[in-house]
């Protein structure tokens, strides 16, 4: 049974059981097994560093559930500074791509992130990825997909860009933590998602 830590009062909440978690995971490989065929090669890329247990757990149900032809592959990717604005084109912030001297040959490409949020990151991946590989086929997939509360227009002309191929959960405009996500670095080993107390991490 999912437990928050014992006298911890930074987190509120289990908002995603663990057991949720994995029955959705499975959902998701069933999908993108039928969807891309057994042995059509794939190489999956995660998002370093909120990814790495969704995606080690997506690819070992993979494999579970029969896709073969399969490749892994890491990129680090953080979205900093201002907003940045070039004639009409939506605002975006700057996004550092390092693609750790990744090596893709296969025609499909499924990224692999943690959390939708405002958008920049999984925007400026797909850029990046785009650029790299002009012919490949690029498709996304999120364990969690965040409704924004009160989103600028920039920022909603963005998010209606993005449209994940793949999503595990919606969830509130909230700072979630878990399963991956961190807070300040902490909690990415629990295996739900909670939520987080902001105020707590000011």
């Amino acid at each position: 049974m999912d437990k928050l830590p014992v006298g911890d009062k930074r987190l509120e909440s289990i908002l995603i059981g663990s057991d949720k978690i994995q029955q959705r995971v499975e959902e998701l490989a069933c999908q993108i097994r039928d969807d891309y065929g057994v042995m059509t090669p794939l190489c999956i890329i995660g998002a370093l560093k909120g990814a790495t247990i969704f995606i080690t757990d997506l690819v070992r149900t993979l494999s579970r559930v029969g896709k073969q032809e399969m490749t892994l592959a890491f990129l680090r990717a953080s979205a900093y500074g201002d907003v940045v604005r070039t004639g009409d084109s939506v605002g975006m912030r700057k996004v550092n791509i390092d693609m750790l001297g990744a090596k893709i040959t296969a025609k499909h490409i499924l990224v692999v992130d943690d959390i939708l949020d405002q958008g920049f990151t999984l925007s400026g991946i797909c850029a990046k990825l785009t650029e790299l590989y002009p012919e490949a086929n690029i498709k996304t997939c999120v364990l969690l997909k965040k409704e924004l509360a009160n989103p600028s227009e920039e920022i909603k002309a963005l998010r209606g860009s993005i449209n994940p191929d793949y999503v595990g959960f919606k969830v509130q405009d909230r700072w979630v933590v878990g399963y991956g996500l961190d807070a300040k670095e902490m909690y990415r080993e629990l295996p739900y998602i909670a939520l987080a107390d902001e105020k707590a991490f000011d």
